[in-house]
């Protein structure tokens, strides 16, 4: 962990300037160190217009926490955020349309999920809360740890994806599920940021599909200093970049859907 740094997020709104909370800033805490990979999705769309302050909030937690924040932007078909128009890019998956179908289809956007935890009795989180919330998940240590490798062959555009599964600890909270994601990064392409509408905008870590199905598969979780290893195939679609590509993997309680660990891992081509 990084010593002596504070970073204050001013997050600016036509109505002018915030002070953050306390809460709301990122702030070294040493004694308690990130125990955990927090998953951020934001649900994210062309035509919203304060979305690019969401993604500048999550790049933030991820450059200060590492690889210990992953972040999925979700387009989900159904909103008008997303839907494409003239030169604007159709960056809507079958899985971001199912994950916002399931989570209440939110009508405002940027709206984000951390780790799929209700906090104040709230899935659904502003993104100027997601801060506090990611601070307060991530030194929660978890008993089950994932990793991952990712291969493409080239020639042909299929993956080869190696995960590992390791318990820390007695496992006893309840069903487990194993999820995988291809997310793409450096699209350029339409966006609207603060109400101008941009044709040169990136947008990264844009949900493409999921590898393994929506919900993923069932595991069963290892006794503890033991390792379960998956293996999964998958074909790239020749309208992603695989170059640009990136593979996360997800551990989440069947049941209700919240996030026990991720992992993010680029991809090593060879031909």
């Amino acid at each position: 962990m990084k010593k002596n740094i504070l970073l204050l997020l001013c997050l600016c709104f036509f109505a002018g300037c915030d002070i953050i909370a306390p809460d709301d800033r990122i702030i070294p805490v040493e004694d308690l160190p990130p125990q955990k990979t927090v998953l951020l999705e934001d649900f994210t769309g062309w035509r919203c217009t304060n979305c690019p302050d969401a993604a500048t909030v999550a790049r933030e937690l991820q450059t200060f926490y590492g690889h210990r924040v992953v972040v999925v932007s979700l387009h989900p078909e159904g909103s008008y955020w997303t839907e494409p128009v003239g030169k604007a890019l159709d960056l809507r998956s079958e899985a971001a349309t199912a994950y916002y179908n399931f989570f209440g289809k939110p009508e405002a956007f940027p709206t984000g999920l951390v780790d799929r935890v209700a906090f104040a009795g709230k899935h659904l989180l502003d993104y100027n809360t997601w801060i506090r919330y990611t601070k307060e998940r991530i030194v929660q240590k978890q008993p089950l740890e994932i990793s991952l490798t990712c291969a493409a062959d080239t020639s042909t555009r299929q993956l080869t994806i190696e995960a590992e599964i390791t318990a820390t600890d007695v496992w006893n909270k309840g069903d487990v599920s194993y999820l995988l994601w291809l997310t793409e990064s450096h699209i350029i392409g339409a966006q609207y940021v603060g109400g101008t509408a941009r044709l040169d905008y990136e947008h990264n870590h844009v949900l493409r599909d999921a590898i393994n199905g929506i919900w993923g598969e069932s595991v069963v979780a290892p006794a503890i200093g033991d390792k379960l290893n998956k293996n999964n195939t998958y074909a790239v679609p020749p309208k992603f970049v695989i170059g640009n590509c990136q593979v996360v993997g997800i551990l989440y309680l069947t049941e209700t859907k919240e996030i026990i660990n991720a992992f993010e891992t680029s991809i090593e081509e060879s031909n």
